[in-house]
């Protein structure tokens, strides 16, 4: 049993494109997944169990020169005293379709999910994502910001589901998306499904578009325009880069969010 942060990395092109991890009891770990660069079409899948009163981060990252049809599937269950905290950051693909199911099956679980995007030049993302409670005491929060621009397609879907033995559950749905521009898309959709009583669960989405005059505004104040978007866009998404517990990998994220402008 170790109690210290493990950090690791997932090497995709030894593992192949299905993984299973099993987080023992006491464990203390946070996993960094970067998705391959390359073209074409990829597939790949990662489920995480997590033993009682074990913990878990998963930092998942399509990173800017990804220029696949890309297909992610990402699955964890949580036992009594549990924790995982999956933080995923899609800043490549032309095609991206994200599928996340978290489930916390035992009592005082706790699951979170911070997820960044920047779609942009006619990217197409579908992210999705599931936080179910089905034991009772319940933790974690969801919370989904992007930025969009440059003809960009994004569906951003979440969604709470508390099971009728969840009672005591506390949990909050966050979706907050950047437009810079007109021409970009985003369907925003959250959704709970609560089936019992004495549990603290909400929602919340805004989609908040950035005007020209915006930025026009901020140049005439001394800065480039390419400046002010990156100044909008890194304040925009700071906030969610700030939870990864391991600096370099912070440092590491920040770097791909710039190459992505």
């Amino acid at each position: 049993m170790s109690v210290s942060l493990v950090v690791s990395r997932l090497d995709r092109l030894r593992l192949g494109s299905d993984v299973t991890l099993r987080v023992e009891e006491g464990d203390r770990v946070c996993v960094v997944d970067v998705f391959p660069e390359r073209s074409g079409e990829h597939t790949e899948t990662l489920s995480v169990s997590v033993a009682p009163h074990a913990e878990i981060t998963i930092v998942s990252i399509v990173p800017p020169q990804c220029s696949s049809l890309v297909r992610i599937t990402q699955r964890s269950t949580v036992e009594a005293g549990g924790k995982i905290h999956w933080w995923n950051a899609t800043f490549g693909g032309d095609t991206v379709h994200h599928d996340l199911v978290s489930e916390v099956w035992w009592e005082g679980g706790e699951s979170t999910v911070d997820w960044i995007f920047l779609a942009r030049e006619k990217q197409h993302y579908d992210l999705r994502v599931r936080n179910i409670f089905h034991s009772s005491h319940g933790r974690g929060e969801v919370t989904m910001k992007g930025v969009a621009c440059s003809r960009a397609r994004v569906g951003c879907h979440g969604a709470i589901v508390i099971g009728e033995d969840g009672d005591g559950t506390s949990t909050h749905l966050t979706q907050h998306v950047l437009m810079l521009d007109a021409s970009a898309k985003v369907d925003a959709v959250p959704a709970l499904e609560i089936k019992t009583n004495d549990v603290k669960a909400s929602h919340s989405a805004t989609v908040t578009k950035v005007s020209e005059e915006d930025l026009f505004y901020m140049a005439s104040r001394g800065l480039q325009l390419d400046a002010a978007r990156r100044i909008y866009i890194e304040g925009f998404l700071g906030e969610l880069i700030a939870r990864i517990p391991v600096a370099p990998v912070r440092e590491e994220v920040m770097i791909m969010l710039r190459m992505a402008k």
